[in-house]
């Protein structure tokens, strides 16, 4: 009916050695985790749940055997419930380094009948060592204690499962203070993060930051430095480095609160590394593993509007019919390559369509990408079409290009062509954007296609504009929309970046410097002249002497007597 309980060994039975790992339902005090199934639920009567020192305790008179609180079960066969065993899955403990390993746990279960059961399986190495039943239900029985499961020596990592199994009412259960103990080889004080990483949102506002300590000492206090190593301390409330401290004979984990900065402004996800330094006190205390926590931010603003470019519009075939020759091209001016499958075109009035490419539709930087109503090259005019739209016209007299992102609201780019009135009115040859910097909304930018293509059409579809316009000549041929500095390209970077930016009209002075995280000037890349129109510089990680600079975040900063931008930039090596 009931398996012989092992008797706690030695160690554990007179409070020695280590725990390694404990889970006792507490709030904030437990290290290790697990996970429910079915899902904890509170269901009037019915509990698979976290309960407190008042929950059945006329009859659970061992619960909870440590703290407040312990793990109840009362009619797990219910509507939130299952009928099968529910189980408590722990996650895997490395103990390498420790002798003597034990797992065990407390039990309290009352008037179990037959069908009602406790059993339990341990994995060493990830191999189950078989299931173990513990408790046998059987004419209301009632019983309490304690399992202890010894490990095999030479055994890495161990796992537990308990498995339960209760369909009545008025019977329930109680599990608690379940522990892996063992004796730490050397008997070093040892200080690590309790993982090596985690995420946060950057508008959480903070993250507590766990450290942990084994072998502490019960005569001599232990301390140790959380220190910021890499990463932007704006991110992190300007963090740089904070102590904490284990009282002499506390296992208890320390907490570090980091504040999260949200800045307002896209960034992507960052990642900021923290360290423990200056490790002292206890019994020989050092630092343990991990000893170096990432910290990844995920950011919550919304990224840039891609800068795609509608580049060329083929309207009015005249080698084949509109039904079959209609194309427009996209050009992609930034620095990075874009995806624009779910993205949707449309007019002012009723034609729409969504783009479904069955996966990425992606547009590489500083590339093309030709839409088109016909696919055959045979039918359509001879032009190569990268993706094939439906439910969308272009008319012949004064019609409308609209591209907006997935959500279909953010607006991409939109071309209003009127038929000739300011923009070109070609037959049988497409209107080209003189360049993709250009505001490709005004029709004096545009101009009729000069290059013939497939079936005798002029147009570059998929390539620079024959009428491309690579420098200013007359100020209104070539139309920057403003000054802007482009992020750079790639970020984070080694050890090479580029750094671009428009200039809507010359300029007699203007500086392009890089500034380190404390502002200094460590290297100027431009300073002087310079004309209207799109311009691109590199800066290779080195400073003004040639020594290449440590990783970490730089500062590129674009100055004008009227003008000013920063960007924030990653060198990681």
């Amino acid at each position: 009916m009931i398996r012989a309980l092992c008797i706690a060994i030695f160690l554990i039975q007179f409070g020695l050695g280590d725990i390694i790992k404990h889970q006792s339902f507490e709030d904030g005090t437990d290290n290790w985790n697990y996970t429910p199934t079915p899902e904890a639920f509170t269901d009037g009567e019915d509990v698979w749940n976290i309960v407190d020192n008042s929950w059945q305790n006329a009859d659970l008179t061992t619960m909870p055997s440590d703290g407040s609180f312990f793990w109840g079960v009362q009619d797990l066969n219910s509507p939130m419930g299952t009928s099968d065993f529910g189980h408590l899955s722990f996650d895997s403990v490395h103990v390498t380094g420790y002798t003597n390993v034990t797992i065990s746990f407390d039990y309290d279960v009352f008037e179990f009948d037959t069908g009602d059961d406790i059993k339990y399986e341990v994995f060493f190495d990830g191999v189950g060592q078989g299931e173990v039943l513990l408790i046998d239900g059987d004419s209301n029985y009632s019983t309490s204690g304690t399992e202890t499961i010894n490990v095999s020596t030479g055994i890495d990592s161990i796992r537990l499962i308990i498995y339960v199994k209760q369909n009545g009412g008025g019977d329930y259960a109680g599990l608690d203070n379940i522990l892996v103990q063992g004796v730490k080889e050397g008997g070093n004080t040892t200080v690590q993060f309790a993982q090596s990483e985690d995420t946060v949102n950057e508008g959480d506002g903070s993250y507590n930051l766990l450290v942990t300590i084994i072998n502490p000492d019960p005569q001599n206090a232990t301390t140790a430095d959380v220190e910021l190593s890499n990463g932007d301390p704006a991110d992190v409330d300007n963090y740089t480095t904070q102590q904490v401290t284990f009282p002499a004979g506390s296992s208890e984990n320390q907490t570090v609160t980091i504040g999260i900065t949200d800045d307002g402004e896209y960034e992507g996800s960052e990642i900021i590394t923290f360290n423990l330094t200056n490790v002292q006190g206890g019994n020989n205390a050092q630092a343990g593993v991990p000893d170096q926590f990432e910290l990844t931010i995920t950011d919550n603003d919304p990224p840039p509007v891609p800068d795609i470019v509608i580049n060329e519009i083929m309207q009015n075939p005249s080698a084949v019919g509109d039904t079959d020759g209609e194309w427009f091209e996209l050009f992609n001016t930034s620095d990075s390559d874009i995806d624009i499958n779910g993205w949707k075109i449309a007019d002012l009035g009723s034609d729409e369509h969504i783009i479904d490419n069955g996966g990425p539709l992606t547009i590489a930087s500083n590339d093309y990408l030709v839409l088109g109503r016909n696919g055959d090259t045979g039918t359509n005019g001879g032009v190569t079409v990268d993706y094939v739209y439906s439910s969308f016209l272009l008319s012949n007299s004064e019609d409308e290009v609209i591209l907006y992102q997935s959500d279909g609201t953010t607006e991409i780019d939109r071309v209003e062509y009127d038929g000739g009135a300011s923009f070109p009115n070609p037959n049988g040859a497409s209107m080209e954007l003189n360049n993709p910097q250009n505001d490709n909304n005004d029709g004096s930018n545009w101009s009729e296609a000069t290059t013939s293509f497939g079936d005798g059409d002029f147009g570059t579809p998929g390539s620079q504009n024959s009428t491309f316009v690579s420098t200013i000549t007359i100020e209104n041929q070539f139309k920057v929309k403003s000054y802007k500095l482009h992020p750079n390209y790639p970020n984070p970077f080694n050890p090479i970046t580029t750094i671009s930016f428009d200039l809507n009209k010359n300029v007699s002075h203007i500086e392009l410097k890089i500034y380190d995280i404390l502002g200094k000037n460590v290297r100027t890349i431009h300073e002087g002249t310079l004309n209207a129109g799109h311009h691109t510089m590199h800066w290779n990680g080195k400073n003004e002497a040639g020594m290449l600079m440590p990783s970490g975040v730089y500062y590129a900063v674009l100055e004008t007597l009227y003008f000013s931008d920063t960007i924030k930039m990653m060198l990681v090596k």
